[in-house]
């Protein structure tokens, strides 16, 4: 079956050694270590030069709606006694 293969090609082997452990990630991670910094690393000034040179121009307002107490005083003694402005 494999008298015909040249030398050069590598074939697949079905052993269990396949699998995809933490040390042989490692080592894939280690070998291509420049194709995951450099992308990284531009992307990272990219976004850090968007903040810095975008105008801030966030508003935030809000509106607090005041009412009077609903339940008698003589039931349920208020916490507040300070009037809002």
């Amino acid at each position: 079956m494999l008298q015909n293969v040249p030398a050069n090609v590598q074939i697949p082997f079905d052993g269990e050694d396949q699998g995809l452990d933490l040390s042989r990630f490692y080592e894939i991670v280690k070998k291509r270590i420049l194709y995951l910094l450099i992308p990284f690393i531009i992307v990272l000034a990219a976004g850090t030069a968007a903040a810095m040179l975008w105008p801030p121009t966030y508003l935030s307002e809000g509106k607090i709606l005041v009412e009077s107490q609903q339940i008698p005083t003589d039931l349920v003694r208020p916490t507040v006694t300070a009037a809002a402005k």
